[in-house]
């Protein structure tokens, strides 16, 4: 059999493997945020949403290869979950097939063993049977073919390889900014196969690193003012910077090696630089990476060739950068999708080149392991019921698993089942400022007013005491001043708008509910400052004028109350309510 058959036979039985191990996530429903990425995506709905996923910032990431994918997807079978999973799963395999070829390329021979063991791999799982970890296999066959191209441009010479690469390394970051490691990853190849970096061959990368830099700068921005990654959770000390970076290289790798106890959502650790054990992994990952180079000549260049691309592709998730996960866990499965090539290839090429001859198969006897764990753990992304359920049975403090649960059970009408929950969730997080709010939005619904105030009270106090720079707090602060309302107590209604404003001056849906109470206790020119402060800052505000034209009707003051009515109807020509008011009023003034 002829090289290139050996190859096509062997890419077939990594595809047909990773269907096999992967058929029960062909059932599996949808998750944590496919909702607010996939189902209840409005920009998937029209050429109209299709323009915004590529030219607005009217979506939580910017990642518009990943929603013109799902644009797509639901224009041909609509909200049908099986057809993401089955694309999802497909994009694993060809990945799975270009790693074998990448590694081949590099020289490895164990390039057949790697790429198995990287298609069946339990860690990859979420990567794979969750919708919204589109982001990753989608950017992970773009990085994979642009490295591919680049390879075969370096050894050839053709320009075409090398503009078919920057093409597709820009399709990887439009897909998931954490490829922007390629042009680090490609001076290391270079390296470990050279012994040195050409200038040349750094200057064919400045198109690379101007892109990954520009695309990442643009993701750190999302993370923090739309995904909301920013204050106390994010703030960590020059020494925790320090320390956290070797605890989640290490624990990847221990996941890799033994990758027992899987789970959505990994406990947080504390990080505590009093206790000399915390330093230990990342001071020990260092003198890894100061071994391999101290014993390059004896080693080859490959084994700090390998470390140094592992530690770079997880570079963005190592604690440098804010991103929202990490207040829940510092690490999660899905972030060491790509980086887990270099791992995986190391070990198989260390066993390939110094294990005892009858040992070197034990990369291919693991596979049937790793299939079957890798299959078992597809079950737990059945439903969302099923992942928070085994999240909170493997990571008992997981308090986004109670408050999900919590959600679900009372979106079903479930409240007995949601207010048991409840209960143990609150004895578990006393002093967590989101559980109280859950709380407070379960007693809402089930009728409890009273305990609901008392919940959101709580949540406001934990989070001015220890999150205060939390933007949750004002949505808290503006749920328990409707409530106040309902209940009649409208001076606490307004004292919680005003403290509301306090916390943001910017937080105009408070001022807009204060003026509205003033206005309801007939405090008129209270009202009235309180929205042209608002008018004052954006004009064009929705329904601002509205909200003065209705100030000025209940004083009988029809002029002023017709002037901003007209106002409002130039904002919003459209609508018919403001028509049929601003005609009400015209018919009063021609009584006059």
């Amino acid at each position: 059999m002829t090289p290139n058959r050996r190859l096509l036979l062997w890419a077939l039985l990594i595809f047909v493997a990773t269907f096999a191990v992967y058929h029960r996530a062909i059932f599996c429903g949808y998750i944590w945020d496919d909702d607010t990425l996939l189902t209840k995506n409005l920009n998937l709905d029209t050429l109209a949403g299709l323009k915004k996923i590529w030219f607005s910032t009217e979506t939580i990431q910017y990642y518009p290869l990943v929603f013109t994918s799902f644009w797509i997807e639901k224009h041909l079978w609509g909200l049908n979950p099986m057809g993401y999973h089955i694309n999802n799963i497909l994009l694993h395999s060809l990945n799975a097939i270009l790693v074998m070829w990448v590694l081949k390329k590099l020289g490895l021979k164990a390039f057949v063993a790697a790429a198995f063991i990287f298609a069946l791999h339990p860690v990859h799982v979420e990567s794979v049977a969750w919708i919204s970890e589109r982001k990753n296999v989608l950017s992970g066959f773009f990085f994979l073919s642009s490295l591919l191209c680049f390879l075969e441009f370096d050894d050839s010479k053709n320009r075409w390889g090398y503009y078919a690469s920057l093409c597709l390394y820009m399709a990887a970051l439009l897909s998931k900014t954490i490829t922007c490691s390629l042009p680090a990853v490609l001076i290391l190849i270079h390296w470990m196969k050279e012994g040195r970096v050409r200038a040349r061959f750094m200057a064919n990368l400045i198109p690379y690193f101007i892109l990954g830099f520009w695309m990442g700068l643009l993701t750190i921005n999302f993370e923090k003012a739309v995904a909301g990654a920013q204050g106390t959770p994010w703030h960590l000390t020059w020494a925790q910077h320090f320390i956290l970076p070797g605890k989640i290289l290490w624990f990847y790798v221990s996941k890799l090696l033994w990758p027992t106890d899987l789970t959505f959502i990994y406990p947080k650790w504390t990080l505590d630089t009093g206790k000399i054990v915390n330093w230990i992994p990342s001071i020990s990952f260092i003198a890894a990476v100061i071994a391999a180079w101290k014993y390059e000549k004896k080693l080859s260049r490959g084994p700090l060739a390998s470390l140094l691309i592992f530690s770079c592709i997880l570079f963005p998730a190592l604690g440098f950068f804010n991103v929202y996960p990490f207040l829940f866990s510092y690490v999660a499965d899905h972030f060491q999708y790509l980086a887990s090539i270099a791992a995986v290839a190391l070990v198989c090429e260390a066993f390939a080149h110094w294990a005892p001859p009858a040992a070197r198969f034990i990369p291919f006897i693991l596979l049937p392991i790793l299939g079957f764990r890798a299959s078992a753990q597809c079950k737990i992304y059945k439903d969302a019921e099923t992942l928070w359920m085994d999240t909170i049975q493997k990571n008992p403090h997981a308090a986004i698993g109670y408050n999900n649960l919590i959600a679900l059970h009372a979106n079903n009408s479930n409240l007995d089942e949601a207010l048991r929950l409840e209960k143990i969730s609150s004895s578990l997080f006393p002093n967590d400022p989101m559980q109280r709010f859950q709380s407070a939005e379960l007693f809402t619904l089930s009728g409890k007013l009273d305990e609901a105030i008392l919940a959101y009270r709580q949540s406001i106090g934990l989070f001015k005491k220890y999150e205060p720079d939390n933007p949750e707090v004002l949505r808290i602060c503006t749920n328990l001043g409707e409530l106040y309302e309902q209940t009649g107590q409208f001076e606490k209604a307004i004292d919680i708008n005003r403290l509301a404003i306090k916390l943001n001056h910017t937080y105009y849906i408070a001022y807009i509910d204060l003026a509205r109470l003033l206005q309801k206790m007939k405090k008129y020119n209270e009202s009235l400052d309180v929205y042209n402060r608002v008018l004052a800052a954006v004009p064009s505000f929705p329904g601002i004028h509205y909200n003065i034209a209705s100030v000025y009707y209940d004083q009988k003051r029809y002029r002023e109350a017709e002037d901003h009515m007209e106002k409002e109807l130039s904002l919003d020509p459209q609508n018919p309510l403001i028509i049929s008011k601003l005609a009400m009023l015209k018919k009063l003034l021609d009584k006059k």
